[in-house]
């Protein structure tokens, strides 16, 4: 039995398709929804990983619990990580937890049935991570599961790691004897992947994307016991309120002294709920500021120019527009530490070709 020396943190993760970040589509469908826990001590990572997935085409739908082991060896340029665990399938509450969410933002219930079978099974990993000591650190690696009598699936690929950003390309193999209730998800992921991790110490976000299938899957880990990072780059999430019908933005920005380039992508559902919604923005502005004296607090003013990918999209439809606009946003920044703090933000922003928009906002933002 392994003897455990350090306690490491706690990482709560959450994930959804809604986040899309301007590049996969987001179809609430397949997997839809997960959630979990990882406990870290020394070398060795105990994960508990909750996941919803769905299927309106065959009116089906399943849940997936695993409770995986996990022990990584490390040298000066290598990980090896291996895991072991069990997989259980079936109807978990899923449904319950989808729509109390749905209610929560508006948004129309899912109501599909459990008509798989449930299963459980034995599973095990095998990760391989071997980093070049080059300025950018380019890195391979591979990852390997399998679920006894059930399914293997690999994943080979290259990656880089810039400052707090990791960017990897890579390509999913999956064997043809899945179980049928992840038969259609394993057609739309496998093939290319492409993934890229923020790593901003207490909040990871990692982004996970087929451009072929275009299913996307965002996730997002906090460890408050983690050391926290300064990078290139802040990064925010938040919620928008009076902004047509979004309901959720996440945003880059990069500064320059008081000078800033952002991206943002906006979410939501359309005002009689028949259409997701989506807006992916990029612009650039100042930010006019001024801290309180010998305060947590700040005020910003922030001119902008942007330009704005509008996609709404039904089962049946897909609407496009582009969009240019100038904007004016009001910030005030409330510090809860040198490295992360809450944006109370409003603002106008009038785009051509639709007149003025006001908009306001609560967000999370990483420094």
């Amino acid at each position: 039995m392994p003897v455990f020396s350090s306690f490491n943190g706690i990482g709560l993760k959450m994930g959804n398709d809604l986040w899309t970040h301007g590049i996969s589509y987001n179809n609430d469908d397949q997997l839809t929804y997960s959630f979990g826990a990882e406990v870290y001590l020394d070398d060795y990572t105990f994960d508990f990983d909750y996941k919803s997935f769905t299927s309106r085409d065959e009116d089906r739908r399943f849940d997936y619990i695993t409770l995986i082991f996990s022990r990584t060896y490390r040298t000066e340029n290598s990980e090896i990580t291996g895991s072991l665990g069990v997989a259980f399938s079936g109807d978990f509450g899923g449904q319950k937890i989808q729509n109390l969410l749905h209610s929560f933002i508006k948004v129309p219930e899912v109501v599909l049935e459990y008509s798989y079978p449930a299963f459980a099974y034995p599973m095990g990993a095998f990760k391989l991570k071997y980093s070049f000591d080059i300025a950018t650190v380019p890195y391979i690696y591979t990852d390997i599961n399998m679920a006894i009598g059930n399914y293997f699936s690999a994943e080979i690929g290259l990656g880089f790691t810039l400052d707090l950003l990791q960017i990897s390309l890579g390509y999913v193999w999956y064997s043809d004897n899945f179980d049928l209730a992840l038969q259609d998800y394993v057609n739309k992921k496998t093939g290319l992947n492409i993934g890229y991790l923020v790593d901003k110490g207490i909040l990871k976000m990692k982004y996970e994307f087929n451009p072929i299938s275009r299913l996307g899957y965002t996730t997002f880990l906090v460890n408050p016991f983690a050391q926290s990072k300064f990078g290139f780059c802040t990064y925010s999430i938040g919620k928008i309120y009076s902004f047509r019908d979004f309901i959720f933005k996440d945003s880059f920005e990069l500064a320059f002294y008081n000078a800033f380039v952002f991206s943002r992508v906006h979410t939501g559902v359309n005002k009689d709920k028949t259409a997701r919604i989506e807006e992916s923005q990029i612009g650039a502005g100042y930010d006019f500021n001024y801290t309180i004296s010998n305060s947590f607090f700040s005020v910003h003013a922030k001119p902008y120019v942007l330009y704005a990918y509008y996609n709404e999209r039904t089962k049946e439809t897909n609407t496009i527009q582009h969009k240019f606009g100038l904007g004016l946003e009001g910030e005030v920044s409330i510090l809860l530490s040198k490295y992360y703090g809450l944006d109370l933000v409003g603002g106008v922003c009038y785009v051509f070709t639709k007149g003025f928009q006001y908009y306001s906002g609560l967000n999370l933002k990483l420094k």
